[in-house]
């Protein structure tokens, strides 16, 4: 007998992209899944998709809710239900009709991980990121053909399989401090401490679209790109990750060195960017 699954998507206002990718789960080979819309109140129709299909439903978050609040609404609709295993997945990537049943078979052979697929991007086949030395330098893991498992500290939350236990330990995602960004990385670190491993699989692979330019989409103040919640530069996103990257805040901001030259570089290229296209109001 299959193991339930539910399938956590959260969107906003692209129809089309999410109809495509609900589609894909509900053509798949793995049929044990209820796939739960967080919506953040969008105004094309996206919240309407599963109208006449009783099994899934779909969501109204609210407009404030950004990613991590809207997987989180999902996560906790999964736990009231009791399901077996949670997959956060976004709606943006392209997936064969195995991918449920491949991931399922990995997660009942690791049952104490994080099960992630392979993601095909422009760049390559990405795995995740390791961590070196004492300044926690980051290393991200290609894969040009299909190879092992691999141990990775982190991967891109796009589509993780997370069973219901791993959340009883570790909580939720951090909605407070990662609104957007980071909130995928933030609890694989904070899962790994507590002895959850994120494991990466190069022979099941979704397909990535280009990723979102929030800079290029966001109209910002400047006193605002410190704060907003969707933007990269949100200062509690940072301490947050460097807090579970380095074990304390204090060791962030001590050995931290790499990100906090990145968050520079980072600033005066978002500033730029707003100068450039007047975004800032």
């Amino acid at each position: 007998m299959q193991q339930r699954v539910a399938i956590i998507i959260p969107t906003y206002n692209r129809k089309k992209t999410t109809e495509r990718c609900v589609n894909s789960l509900i053509n798949g080979t793995y049929k044990n899944i209820k796939i739960i819309l967080c919506d953040s109140d969008s105004i094309d129709g996206t919240g309407s998709i599963f109208e006449n299909r009783n099994i899934h439903c779909s969501i109204n978050v609210g407009s404030d809710s950004w990613w991590t609040a809207a997987i989180n609404q999902g996560v906790t609709i999964a736990r009231l239900e009791a399901f077996d295993f949670i997959i956060i997945m976004n709606d943006d990537i392209d997936i064969s009709k195995t991918l449920i049943e491949q991931l399922m078979e990995k997660a009942l052979a690791n049952r104490e991980s994080i099960i992630s697929a392979a993601q095909n991007t422009k760049k390559g086949v990405f795995l995740g990121t390791r961590y070196i030395s004492l300044f926690k330098y980051p290393v991200n893991l290609w894969s040009e053909e299909l190879g092992p498992a691999m141990e990775v500290e982190t991967s891109n939350g796009c589509c993780l399989l997370i069973p219901n236990h791993i959340f009883r330990r570790v909580g939720v995602f951090d909605e407070l401090n990662c609104p957007q960004h980071a909130g995928d990385i933030e609890f694989q670190l904070r899962a790994r401490r507590m002895g959850f491993i994120t494991m990466s699989f190069p022979d099941i692979v979704v397909h990535q679209h280009d990723a979102t330019d929030y800079f290029g989409k966001l109209r910002l103040r400047v006193r605002d790109i410190y704060t907003h919640k969707g933007s990269p530069l949100l200062i509690s996103r940072h301490m947050a990750f460097g807090k579970q990257l380095f074990g304390s805040t204090a060791k962030y901001m001590l050995l931290g060195i790499y990100y906090h030259i990145g968050f520079i570089r980072t600033s005066i290229k978002a500033i730029y960017i707003g100068l450039r296209n007047r975004h800032f109001r």
